[in-house]
């Protein structure tokens, strides 16, 4: 299981991708849109098993009641790919309309020119850094405080920190990489990885737009709780190593 998407960066690597893959006995994947990718390449579909991974539903999970949500996370490290600074872009044009909100980053910050890209662009009051935080209830409850989990990776495999903030009653804008797209469907709102203005305009039709926060928290829950959980992986990995000679 690949640690990013199966769709490589160039097309050198993918056929060296591809070339190695007719070696392999299985190949597990994270959802549907890899495994559809994988057979357009040429893999053979007996090799193709889709086990994403578990989601912690022990810690990660929707406090109700919890009083007025408004402000936007992102949960992770703060890596070149991680694409910050489209997000940070798009928090100061939602500022412009919305100047009361701010975006939580929960993580360590690795790439340092977001510190400088947050200066530049004059949001130093708009961003809060929580660092790096245990994944306890402390964390749960701080997630369970935002509206809107915010994401632009240029590539990602299963970036299980949505699935938590999910879980915590965040509804998710994300960048349309297969990862995402593939599993989350119509339960989130998405832009292309750099478009910070349509990143911005899918923060503010959350902020207007109750009625979709409720349905996209409602269907994000249900179908992590549903396919993701700790006996759903687990049946499916016996049907793997059933099938290993």
């Amino acid at each position: 299981m690949g640690h990013n998407q199966t769709k490589r960066g160039s097309d050198k690597k993918q056929k060296i991708q591809n070339f190695v893959f007719k070696f392999f006995t299985l190949i597990r994947l994270n959802n549907e849109t890899e495994k559809e990718y994988l057979l357009s390449q040429g893999t053979n579909e007996n090799k193709l098993l889709i086990i994403p991974l578990i989601v912690s539903q022990k810690i990660f999970k929707l406090v109700e009641n919890n009083g007025e949500r408004k402000d936007i996370v992102y949960l992770g490290n703060v890596t070149v790919k991680k694409n910050l600074k489209t997000i940070l872009k798009a928090l100061g044009e939602v500022r412009k309309t919305k100047p009361d909100t701010k975006l939580h980053i929960i993580g360590k910050i690795i790439d340092e020119t977001v510190i400088l890209a947050i200066k530049k662009l004059g949001l130093k009051d708009a961003v809060i850094l929580h660092g790096y935080m245990v994944q306890n209830e402390k964390m749960t409850a701080l997630l369970n405080s935002m509206l809107i989990y915010v994401n632009s990776s240029t590539d990602e495999g299963q970036c299980v920190c949505v699935f938590d903030a999910a879980l915590c009653g965040c509804v998710p804008c994300l960048p349309k990489i297969m990862s995402f797209v593939g599993v989350f469907k119509d339960k989130a709102l998405f832009h292309e990885v750099f478009d910070s203005q349509q990143l911005a305009k899918n923060i503010i039709q959350y902020m207007d737009d109750p009625k979709l926060v409720e349905k996209h928290r409602k269907d994000c829950i249900e179908m992590i709780k549903r396919d993701y959980s700790k006996e759903t992986i687990e049946e499916k990995l016996q049907i793997m190593f059933s099938r290993i000679k």
